[in-house]
């Protein structure tokens, strides 16, 4: 890695500590990992021909170097259908709008916006 990218890491590190909350990510019933993420509600704007819809849901920012399963060994990508518990809520990890379920959060690549939609687990 060079400098720039060490700093973007550690920058990253620094802000989800200080400013994440203690999540719950899981796939399926065996694979869960504890994360400390930054959370946001936010709107997405869906056209579709002549129509506009808007879509309300929940995105989770955390370091790609957090993604890490409770083996402390294997890693993990997101994935649609996987589970965030936050707050004593569900939410379900989801392509919006035509886009991936998540995607960079920063120029170097070292935290995810992960989009989710509250489910009823």
């Amino acid at each position: 890695m060079s400098l720039l990218s060490d700093g973007a890491a550690l920058r990253a590190s620094l802000r989800s500590a200080a400013a994440g909350q203690a999540v719950l990510y899981r796939r399926g019933s065996s694979l869960t990992a504890a994360i400390t993420a930054r959370v946001g509600a936010i709107v997405r704007e869906i056209v579709s021909g002549e129509a506009v819809l808007l879509t309300h849901g929940t995105d989770f920012i955390f370091a790609v170097a957090d993604a890490v399963w409770s083996d402390g060994v294997t890693t993990f990508t997101p994935q649609p259908g996987d589970k965030i518990t936050y707050g004593g809520k569900v939410y379900e990890v989801a392509a919006m709008g035509g886009t991936q379920c998540y995607e960079p959060s920063d120029s170097h690549g070292v935290s995810w916006r992960v989009h989710t939609q509250e489910v009823y687990d």
